[in-house]
């Protein structure tokens, strides 16, 4: 079963990994990091809004090497899934990214 919610991934990277989480400064270089992981990535109720992110809010080098994906049910996490499995509004908060996870530099 598919959802509505969908993520930013680098074509730079591997197939399993590397969903988008924020931009934001790693290691002292200001680039755009993430997670190896679907549930803990910043997340979109649209393929649109989330091509819109890129187009408007992601640095220029950034925006031809990411694109929207849709995720599964179940790689959103046990609280969203069961949000969207019973179609009960999903709040903001949780659609971000998941703060303190080790994340990976994706340029």
């Amino acid at each position: 079963m598919s959802c509505s919610l969908y993520l930013i991934k680098s074509k730079q990277i591997m197939d399993w990994m590397c969903f988008y989480a924020e931009h934001g400064e790693m290691c002292g270089v200001p680039d755009a990091v993430g997670y190896d992981t679907a549930v803990h990535a910043r997340k979109f109720s649209s393929r649109e809004a989330a091509q819109r992110y890129i187009d408007n809010e992601m640095p220029a080098w950034a925006r031809t090497e990411h694109h929207p994906v849709s995720c599964g049910l179940w790689e959103t996490g046990s609280e969203l899934a069961v949000l969207i499995s019973s179609g009960a509004p999903i709040p903001d908060k949780l659609l971000q990214a998941t703060p303190g996870r080790l994340r990976i530099w994706l340029r």
